[in-house]
């Protein structure tokens, strides 16, 4: 029996501004969610997060700065209230 290759998906879910997600997703392999804003939703954003959060996948932040008032922030608290902590530019399980 021949066999089909597969694609093992990322182990991990990166998180970013949406500028930076879109110059990574030339040169990488990274899980992003990244939808026209015709596409996008929270629900949909949401549960890209919770994906992540099932299989205890690491998240990891690309970006810095202040993310105040941000998709990002609300991400970010997502994760947080999931139990993650942050190393780095890492948010990891507990």
């Amino acid at each position: 029996m021949e066999r089909i290759p597969t694609v093992t998906p990322p182990a991990h879910k990166t998180l970013g501004r949406l500028s930076e997600l879109r110059r990574l997703r030339e040169r990488s392999a990274h899980d992003m969610l990244l939808l026209p804003n015709s596409q996008w939703t929270h629900a949909l954003n949401r549960a890209w997060i919770e994906e992540g959060l099932r299989r205890y996948e690491p998240f990891l932040l690309i970006s810095d700065g202040d993310f105040r008032g941000t998709i990002l922030e609300w991400e970010l608290r997502i994760v947080r209230a999931a139990g993650y902590t942050r190393h780095g530019r890492w948010w990891r399980p507990r």
